[in-house]
């Protein structure tokens, strides 16, 4: 009897080609589905920096999709029926990237870059899905303390406002807020990384 967790593709490699700023063109790197949802562990790396669009579903439902940052790997725990990853290459050389599922229960714990040049004003960044806190890195650590990270709820009230020389190791907690802004100071380049829950 065929087991019904059974995945119908567990492993995946793609050459992505050399990318222009911010990144290259979605690639599906995988489509598969099970007769029944199980505990997966998705192991993702490549040659060079990548993002992963990881998409799943425990049911029949359409997957909640998730984008991470990699560096050069990552392993993701997610509990799925089917799954569905795309990578795009956010460097400019050839990147290999492959990806692994095997079956197994894994606390994970990634990260979403998001970059740009400061203007002097703030400037809106899109929350992804699965975010917990928010962390601002400036290309200028001494422009830092004229930085700002603003939240504000489902209903356009900003209710925090944070120093960059203030934010806590991993960031400021994002709880139920509607958008994030940063302020930087004019010229200055930033990254934004979010600590995601999976």
């Amino acid at each position: 009897m065929a087991n019904p967790c059974e995945l119908s593709l567990r492993f995946a490699r793609e050459r992505l080609p050399p990318a222009s700023a911010p990144a290259g063109l979605d690639v599906e790197l995988l489509a598969a589905e099970a007769g029944r949802p199980a505990h997966r562990i998705v192991e993702l790396w490549g040659d060079a920096p990548f993002e992963a669009t990881v998409g799943w579903s425990a049911g029949t439902s359409r997957p909640k999709d998730a984008v991470v940052s990699v560096s050069r790997g990552t392993r993701l725990g997610v509990f799925a029926r089917t799954l569905v990853v795309k990578v795009r290459n956010t460097s400019t050389v050839e990147n290999a990237v492959a990806l692994a599922v095997s079956d197994g229960f894994l606390i994970s714990r990634n990260l979403r870059q998001l970059s740009g040049t400061g203007d002097g004003t703030f400037q809106e960044i899109e929350i992804p899905a699965y975010a917990e806190t928010l962390g601002l890195h400036l290309a200028d650590p001494g422009s830092l303390p004229t930085a700002r990270i603003a939240l504000e709820d489902g209903f356009g009230v900003r209710g925090a406002i944070a120093a960059g020389d203030t934010q806590g190791s991993r960031g400021v907690p994002l709880g139920a807020a509607g958008r994030a802004l940063v302020l930087v100071p004019a010229g200055v380049p930033w990254r934004a990384v979010f600590h995601l829950s999976f």
